[in-house]
């Protein structure tokens, strides 16, 4: 495949170099992830929270309005 030897040593130098490019490119994008997974878990936390407040809002909510309707019948509005 090689005529030479240095053309095969050169080829598998290159090759090497390849695969610690490709070693190093893989931790960052690993690092990356693990970053957006914790960002995604904090903003999943986020939303549940924000879920029961809404809950417990549009239930606050719906007593007022009950109470205003009741008031507002009984004092023949």
């Amino acid at each position: 495949m090689f005529r030479h030897r240095s053309d095969e040593t050169a080829a598998l130098t290159e090759h090497g170099r390849w695969i610690s490019r490709l070693r190093d490119d893989m931790k960052v994008l690993e690092q990356r992830l693990c970053g957006l997974e914790r960002r995604v878990s904090t903003i999943e936390g986020n939303l549940a929270e924000l879920a029961k407040l809404y809950s417990r809002l549009d239930l606050a909510l719906s007593k007022i309005d009950d109470e205003l309707k009741r008031r507002t019948r009984r004092h023949g509005g």
